[in-house]
């Protein structure tokens, strides 16, 4: 092969608009009588252009005299065409292209380093690295001091369109919850029909007090339960929120809404695809499922079990102080901690049968093997779960 340097193609488009094609730092089959030359479809395509040939018929045609130069295919893609050498490689000729989308950039995009973008799809640091150090690029080097940007970088449209990803927030949220009613955050998580607890339950509903950070979930085996749930909550903690922030959530009906503005609980709702906007309930999820894969883990206990280790996890993340605040949200809400009640989860434990449980009385054993599972309360007292 032979390196001609650019090749300038002349094409006329489905609208019979005139446009040149560069393609930039090429290399022509030699052969004895040097006219013809191999030429990739796909090499076109990335200069921003979608080549359609005939089918059965591929040719180019003359721009002045309107000749068909016909060509055959030799490869997948590669094409044997007319070589005519005016100092500039392929010149002059036709064929019938549509324009795609991004092809008026890539045409604008003359300097090399857009060039090789198309080709690499990479930032310039790297596209730079790539042609120092490759051989094949070594006649590049040169050009590279001219071509100079603000930054490396740079990215096409394809790049951006195809890889878009949602910036993060400039500023962290100033909102300030005075008291425990100020302001609660939901937000529910489905874990999945094939996978519901011991005692049936699917969907977890996750409650967030933002002045303390407190958690507090309810788990039920319907999705409609949300307004039953919610309920149970503000009688657990003996008042309702002022108001309740929440993501469009669909589990939130007409009823749930009247039932709130019957009781004065004004409820936000955030944008359509902006769960950012619920993200103190967000962060919370994924700090609990993080605690739950440990635990399940940790302990070796079935998926079945899932139920306990979460309502174990919101125990033990309510001991630890947050992020937020530095503060412990179980002090912050203004309860007793339970700490000295925390053991491994699924560590071996001991129940306790007593005298009038057990076999053959006075010898026998006054326990019996268990699994601790977590904490519980019963006529206010914290107690294990075994």
């Amino acid at each position: 092969s032979k390196r001609c340097g650019d090749v300038k193609f002349s094409m006329l488009d489905a609208f019979g608009i005139p446009h040149v094609i560069v393609l930039s730092d090429c290399y022509l089959s030699e052969n004895s009588a040097m006219s013809e030359n191999l030429l990739s479809v796909s090499q076109l395509n990335a200069s921003g252009w979608n080549v359609r040939f005939d089918v059965g018929n591929p040719h180019f045609a003359s721009e002045d005299s309107k000749i068909l130069l016909p060509m055959s295919e030799r490869a997948d893609g590669l094409f044997l065409c007319p070589y005519v050498d005016n100092s500039v490689g392929l010149t002059g000729h036709a064929c019938t292209i549509s324009p795609c989308a991004a092809a008026a950039v890539h045409l604008k995009s003359t300097d090399l380093l857009s060039r090789l973008h198309l080709r690499f799809h990479a930032n310039d640091a790297r596209i730079k690295q790539s042609v120092k150090t490759l051989p094949s690029l070594a006649p590049l080097v040169s050009q590279l001091t001219n071509d100079s940007r603000e930054s490396d970088s740079h990215k096409c449209h394809d790049c951006l369109d195809a890889n878009s990803r949602q910036l993060p927030r400039t500023r962290r949220s100033e909102t300030k919850a005075l008291d425990e009613r100020a302001l609660w955050s939901c937000d529910m998580f489905d874990m999945g029909e094939d996978c519901r607890s011991v005692s049936g339950n699917r969907y977890v509903y996750i409650f967030v007090f933002h002045r303390s950070r407190y958690i507090t979930i309810e788990c039920s085996p319907k999705k409609s339960d949300f307004l039953r749930l919610f309920q149970r909550v503000c009688s657990r903690v003996g008042y309702c929120p002022r108001k309740l922030r929440l993501d469009n959530a669909t589990e939130a009906d007409d009823a749930f809404y009247a039932w709130c503005d019957a009781n004065g609980i004004a409820c936000d709702n955030s944008a359509p695809y902006s769960q950012w906007q619920n993200g103190v309930a967000e962060s919370a999820v994924d700090v609990l499922n993080s605690h739950l894969r440990v635990f399940l883990l940790q302990s070796g206990l079935p998926p079945i079990f899932w139920g306990f280790a979460l309502h174990y996890a919101v125990q033990v993340i309510n001991h630890l102080p947050t992020r937020a605040t530095g503060f412990i949200p179980i002090l912050e809400h203004g309860l007793v901690d339970t700490a000295d009640m925390f053991r491994a989860f699924g560590c071996r434990a001991t129940v306790y049968v007593g005298k009038s449980r057990a076999i053959h009385g006075k010898w026998a054993p006054r326990g019996e093997p268990g699994i601790f599972v977590g904490t519980g309360i019963t006529q206010d007292e914290t107690i294990p779960i075994l």
